[in-house]
């Protein structure tokens, strides 16, 4: 049996001191808080580790009920502030009522009492809890709250919530909602959707559900719904007019591609900063006519649709594709990266927020990232569709390797450097490094410049910076997360005018498939360029 996680002496305290004036809902805040120091009364303190597949979360049942903030590194994490629902019915905590009901109830289910096991949920606490709430009958506390207390034969989930955790095990999660589903009766505007609203054509009953666990929090501690309270009724939209208003916009769009002016501003682009070809094929030849596929939807409960839009040339000999959604009462968004021109993907250019480094890839084929100086590191990347930066294989990172370093020394990671250096020094560190497995650098050029490349592996039993939890590039320290990788590394020392002094590119793929891999990744390393002066951007959003 795992050791449950606690909260120290101190995050008691400073929650106790934190709580807001207004008394929270049927007492829960103080129930918590009488849970957490009994506890801490009943066991001894332990240090606290972090989580290797989460960012850490360090937050407490009672603050969210009272609202507020708590410290969580050098920033401030802002909780919701939570009022009541516009109920027509809530509750409390169930089946138990009390936290002395609660501890007897674990004691019993720690025995294997049968009456008591069902409300031990050890899925609940992993980080995947979401994909096993979203499966109607798999929670069982759920699931018999909702057709024992509420009387609903049929639901499903519609928002999992907020999750808390401590060291990456799940204890508590805030305002869940559930949908009642008419039973025997078929969803007249979703008739692909197996859950028909119950008020009508529109409407759905819908339920807010806290859990916790108010005694003991591991993979063995019983879950109890803490509070609980139906909302206002939950509406799906009409996909009809939805999908009427969204073609009207994307014939605007279109049209005035077509008119070779006008539509800047039409849509939102996800990938890139502008729209790719928007007035001409890439031979420069105007768009001559447009036409419209939808290709996916409309979409329970919003209608949102996918559309394929083609733009011909050339007397129809070019064809220009993208794909565009719509969603209810938003803006059109344009997939950048779903670009094709007669069915080949064509090359997107890419600068990072600061203008300083900018690279070009294949659309279908490749996503990236560049927001430039993040805090005190600047980093890219680019990765595969369905995967994402720092974490993906195969994928390319650009970072200032003594930056990151010293931000992973900072946070309690294990770095390789601990002063600034330039590319040769660099190289021959990680070279001279026992937790690494290293070829002599080759001369290499990237952007017009002199650089080293180096061939590079986790050494069995090797150690890298080991910080995770967050997206950024960690060049030879992303090993740590996939010590079954090889990793071409590219140094580079950077002209003056440039942000940073030597910047690290990293390519990384499994063995059998590297050479091929880096074959593929050539064209973008060596599409790299260097802008020294240049000034910042806005900040970089997330794709």
């Amino acid at each position: 049996m795992n050791e449950p996680s606690r909260l120290s002496d101190s995050e008691i305290t400073d929650l106790l001191r934190r709580r807001s004036a207004r008394p929270a809902p049927d007492g829960l805040a103080s129930a918590i808080l009488e849970s957490l120091a009994s506890e801490r009364a009943r066991h001894p303190a332990r240090t606290a580790g972090r989580s290797a597949k989460r960012p850490l979360m360090l937050l407490a049942a009672a603050a969210l009920l009272a609202g507020g903030a708590l410290a969580a590194g050098s920033g401030a994490l802002r909780l919701r502030s939570i009022t009541q629902p516009d109920a027509t019915t809530s509750g409390g905590m169930w089946p138990q009522s009390t936290l002395e009901e609660v501890r007897a109830a674990q004691e019993r289910a720690d025995a294997g009492d049968r009456d008591y096991t069902w409300q031990v949920e050890p899925r609940l606490a992993d980080s995947n809890y979401e994909s096993t709430l979203r499966q109607p009958g798999q929670v069982r506390l759920v699931d018999r709250f909702l057709r024992e207390v509420l009387g609903w034969a049929s639901y499903t989930m519609w928002d999992a919530g907020e999750g808390l955790n401590r060291d990456g095990s799940y204890y508590a999660f805030h305002h869940q909602l559930y949908l009642r589903c008419a039973v025997a009766r078929a969803n007249r505007l979703y008739p692909d959707e197996s859950c028909a609203p119950t008020l009508g054509d529109f409407n759905y009953e819908q339920v807010s559900l806290d859990l916790a666990q108010l005694d003991r929090r591991d993979e063995d501690g019983i879950w109890v719904v803490s509070r609980w309270g139906m909302t206002a009724p939950f509406a799906q939209s009409d996909p009809v007019p939805v999908e009427a208003q969204a073609r009207e916009r994307l014939d605007a769009f279109l049209a005035a591609r077509v008119a070779g002016n006008g539509a800047v501003g039409h849509v939102r682009v996800d990938g890139t900063a502008d729209v790719p070809l928007l007035y001409a094929a890439t031979s420069g030849a105007p768009y001559e006519r447009y036409e419209i596929e939808r290709v996916d939807g409309p979409n329970w409960p919003y209608g949102s649709t996918i559309f394929a839009a083609r733009l011909f040339a050339d007397s129809d000999a070019t064809v220009v594709e993208q794909r565009i959604a719509s969603y209810s009462n938003t803006a059109l968004v344009l997939d950048a990266n779903s670009t094709t021109e007669n069915g080949q993907p064509t090359s997107l250019s890419y600068t990072s927020d600061d203008g300083q480094v900018s690279l070009s890839a294949p659309s279908t084929t490749w996503k990236a990232w560049l927001p430039g100086k993040a805090g005190d590191v600047w980093f890219g990347g680019l990765w595969k569709p369905g995967g994402g930066i720092g974490y993906s294989e195969p994928s390319i990172g650009l970072v200032d390797p003594v930056a990151y370093d010293a931000w992973c020394a900072a946070s309690g990671g294990s770095p390789l450097l601990s002063a600034p250096a330039d590319a040769a020094s660099i190289a021959q560190r990680v070279i001279a490094d026992p937790n690494f497995q290293a070829t002599a650098p080759v001369a290499a050029r990237i952007g017009g410049l002199d650089a080293l490349s180096i061939d590079v592996a986790l050494a069995p039993g090797g150690r890298a910076c080991g910080i995770v939890g967050i997206e950024i590039s960690r060049w030879i320290h992303e090993l740590h997360l996939h010590p079954e990788l090889r990793m071409r590394l590219w140094l580079v020392d950077l002209p003056a005018g440039m942000s940073i002094k030597t910047l690290a590119i990293t390519a990384k793929a499994p063995y059998d498939r590297f050479e091929a891999y880096l074959a593929e990744a050539a064209p973008i390393i060596q599409s790299i360029q260097f802008h020294p002066g240049a000034g910042a951007t806005a900040p970089s959003q997330m794709p």
